[in-house]
């Protein structure tokens, strides 16, 4: 059962056509709706509202792919070669992660940073598209970005959620040490106009952003003021740490041995008794500061030549007071004369025993401690047993050879001209680097001279074990 298209009229199950109006029946026919079932037509703000959600729905499929892109790893790739080209402090603050710099994260301080990094861009941009990929494939381990010279710059890694969806990604930069050396002691530099005091015990300035630019130096003291400037060069730096040398070309002065007993004038301005061996300064170098003495001597004050400090660092002051000079000669003339007679009336048996037998005990002792000094002033410094004491007391040191006195004596004195030939015999007992220990006596024929109330030994003839 149906009806027909054309007239709507019924017909039998199996008809061929329409017996109303011939329309052929070409298959089975749905039965029609009743008007009330029939399909309303949309209303025009139904139709609105439906186009509006559909597009707000890819508006924020869209929006949402879009916002994902600004935060990927490559983006910040990108961003940091644009800020670092146009050296964009703004934006490069937004890219990087500065928490851990102290120096330099003013403007002028970020403009010389992404100067600095400009030198290496493109061998940082290749590190960092090399750990871009790296995030792409899963990997999301910080990676540190170095300069050429191994020094770390910054940590690429993930940074906080951008409203809380987006992943972002951060370049943590990482800072510089300064280790400031210098010809003075304790001074102050300015760095990026802050002042900072260095001294032996804090030379290190910490936490500073890279860059090129001046480290200015200053030094205000009693007797000079200094300033110097350095521009650093962080090319030059190792390990995250640039070593600057801050040379002020300052003086030092020492007294001589001699000189310690005048009084020190600077600049005409007496000073402190200075120990032999203190340093007093610094002092500019520039000729400006001039050094004097004076002396008392028998109730009369006697100045030295002035002389000027023009040499950096020591300084050692010997003082010449030319009238004084005079008058010392002709008393150590005198008083080498009174000697010489002196010594001619001491000159005797028991004078020479007495020295001979120190100069055995000493000379044992200056051997087991290797200290030729304990007994260099008992050798005439021309004589041939300068040399060889000296020798000989290197070597028996050198091989841990130990010597102790048992027995000494005098044998005979003899008068060679000025001179003197003294004869001894010494026992010893001998401990060698192993231990063993060997007694042992020995003769020995030595030449002693006599100078200005001085004995000294000139030569040891011979010695020979008995």
């Amino acid at each position: 059962m149906g009806f027909c298209k054309q007239c709507g009229k019924e017909y039998a199950e199996g008809q061929t056509f329409c017996k109303e109006c011939g329309v052929p029946i070409k298959g089975k026919q749905e039965v029609p709706l009743s008007q009330s079932e029939q399909r309303k037509p949309w209303k025009k703000s139904h139709k609105i509202l439906l186009i509006t959600a559909l597009l707000l729905m890819g508006g924020l499929c869209g929006g949402h792919e879009y916002m994902k892109s600004l935060y990927t790893p490559d983006k910040t790739v990108e961003s940091f070669a644009a800020v670092v080209s146009k050296a964009d402090v703004k934006r490069a603050e937004k890219i990087m992660n500065l928490d851990s710099i102290k120096q330099g994260k003013d403007e002028k301080g970020m403009k010389s940073y992404l100067a600095y990094l400009d030198t290496d861009l493109p061998y940082l941009t290749d590190q960092l598209e090399e750990h871009a990929r790296s995030f792409r494939d899963g990997k999301l381990a910080p990676a540190t970005i170095t300069d050429e010279n191994g020094n770390g710059l910054f940590t690429f890694m993930k940074g906080e959620k951008a409203f809380g969806i987006y992943d972002t990604y951060t370049l943590k930069v990482i800072p510089f040490n300064m280790a400031v050396y210098s010809d003075i002691e304790t001074f102050e530099v300015i760095l990026d106009g802050e002042k900072v005091t260095i001294s032996e015990g804090n030379h290190v300035i910490k936490g500073v952003l890279p860059g090129g630019r001046p480290l200015i130096g200053t030094f205000d003291g009693s007797y000079s003021t200094f300033e110097e400037k350095q521009d650093l060069s962080f090319t030059e730096a190792y390990d995250n740490e640039l070593e600057v040398s801050m040379d002020f070309g300052a003086g030092y002065v020492y007294l001589d041995e001699y000189g310690e007993i005048s009084t020190l004038l600077i600049n005409g301005k007496k000073q402190e008794k200075l120990p032999y061996d203190t340093p007093l300064g610094p002092f500019a170098t520039d000729g400006s500061v001039t050094a004097t003495g004076e002396f008392e001597y028998k109730g009369k004050t006697y100045k030295s030549e002035p002389l000027k400090i023009q040499t950096s660092g020591s300084n050692f002051l010997s003082f010449e007071y030319p009238e004084l000079d005079g008058i010392r000669e002709a008393e150590e003339e005198a008083f080498e004369q009174e000697a010489e007679e002196a010594l001619e009336a001491e000159r005797t048996e028991e004078n020479i025993r007495t020295f001979i037998e120190d100069y055995t005990y000493e000379s044992v002792q200056a051997r087991n401690e290797g200290d030729f000094w304990l007994v260099e002033y008992m050798h005439h410094p021309d004589g041939e047993a300068y040399a060889e004491s000296r020798d000989f007391i290197e070597y028996l040191y050198e091989n841990d050879i130990k010597e102790e006195v048992i027995d000494f004596k005098v044998i005979s004195i003899e008068e060679d001209g000025k001179d003197y030939l003294v004869t001894t015999q010494e026992t010893f007992d001998i401990e060698d680097s192993a231990g063993e220990v060997s007694r042992k006596r020995y003769k020995t024929t030595y030449r002693i001279t006599a100078s200005a109330g001085v004995l000294q030994v000139w030569e040891l003839i011979e010695t020979n074990e008995i």
